[in-house]
């Protein structure tokens, strides 16, 4: 009972400590969550400002030559019609940017999970196509530092959000505003931190609002199977 009581009043202790120290400028970042949401000062956290679209698929400095490859890969077939890179923003509403007239744009404070970082090569590098008369989506895939699993490769939940996320870009660009409804993923072979994978996917049948897709992450080469998995997507009604 004693040590319960002193532990209880040092974490009281640490609180109040945190409660007292002064906020340290965010010199990256310009807009804040609202005061009213937070307990304390300290425990305040800023959001990035998203008001400059940038298209995030764009090759950068970071790309290994295997996400260049994919990319030129791609990007050649794009030239035949065959494929068409997909513009990656870094929130759902800058995807919908050039539909608003200048005075009408909306003001933008949430980030993509995928897109949550401003620098470059530590999170999710990816770039996607798609593929229309085959109803398939490609997405070259560069895992960064920050996906780390505790035993040194990508997360298994980092390669969960990359299939949701080329799966339901998949499902998007085949019919529209859709929700997951169910994501089945099968770990093969861990991926190593700093790799390339290729995650392909494909509508596989669509029964009325319902669409089932099946993916796949392999190395470059195609040799080695990392992932596999099913998706269930719920196409959205106009008004939901």
């Amino acid at each position: 009972m004693f040590r319960c009581s002193v532990r209880l009043i040092k974490g009281l202790t640490q609180i109040t400590w945190l409660q007292e120290q002064p906020v340290l400028p965010n010199l990256l970042y310009r807009r804040s969550v609202p005061a009213a949401y937070l307990p304390s000062r300290a425990l305040r956290v800023t959001w990035p400002c998203a008001e400059e679209v940038k298209d995030f698929s764009l090759t950068n400095p970071s790309w290994s030559p295997n996400m260049r490859n994919l990319y030129n890969k791609y990007m050649e077939l794009s030239q035949q019609e065959s494929w068409k890179r997909l513009p990656s923003y870094n929130a759902t509403a800058t995807h919908l940017i050039e539909q608003y007239p200048d005075s009408a744009k909306p003001q933008v404070t949430t980030r993509l999970f995928t897109r949550n970082l401003d620098v470059e090569d530590l999170g999710f590098e990816y770039v996607m196509f798609y593929n229309q008369a085959e109803q398939r989506t490609v997405c070259s895939f560069q895992a960064g530092p920050y996906l780390e699993s505790p035993i040194g490769f990508a997360h298994g939940g980092a390669i969960a959000a990359i299939v949701d996320t080329t799966s339901g870009a998949c499902t998007i660009c085949t019919v529209g505003k859709v929700k997951t409804a169910n994501l089945n993923i099968n770990y093969r072979s861990p991926i190593t931190l700093g790799s390339t994978v290729e995650v392909q996917c494909r509508v596989d049948k669509i029964e009325g609002r319902k669409i089932f897709l099946s993916t796949e992450i392999r190395s470059v080469n195609s040799q080695v199977l990392h992932a596999e998995a099913t998706a269930l997507f719920i196409q959205m009604k106009m008004s939901e």
